[in-house]
């Protein structure tokens, strides 16, 4: 079943209303799932000059894990669908201080090719 870009957005938009009660509990819920994050990260192989395209980011919760290997010289390119959701994102990232990540809120992956250069 296909669904238009626009029944996606507002079923996304409307769940980004769970994410700040999410953020109350950002500190447990990272905890729990730190091990898996952690692995999936490292298994990336990431070094400190990395640019991460991380697809339907969310609010975030990748990104301090993915800083820990990039350091400030790498770069994280956060890609999500919802504008709620990105807004939630930037707040993070204002919070934290980092300044080597780029949001990017859009639905089409091949405009991510184009824009960045990539190849899949």
């Amino acid at each position: 079943m296909e669904y238009p870009e626009d029944k996606i957005r507002s079923i996304y938009d409307k769940s980004s209303s769970v994410s700040p009660f999410l953020s109350w509990h950002a500190e447990e819920i990272l905890t729990r799932m730190k091990i898996y994050r952690e692995k999936a990260v490292s298994s990336l192989n990431l070094t400190e000059n990395s640019i991460v395209l991380d697809v339907a980011c969310g609010i975030g919760f990748n990104f301090r894990f993915i800083e820990n290997y990039i350091g400030s010289n790498g770069k994280i390119v956060g890609v999500e669908l919802s504008p709620k959701t990105v807004k939630l994102a930037k707040k993070l990232i204002v919070k934290q201080r980092w300044t080597n990540i780029e949001l990017v809120n859009m639905w089409s992956y091949p405009v991510l090719v184009d824009r960045y250069g990539l190849t899949y």
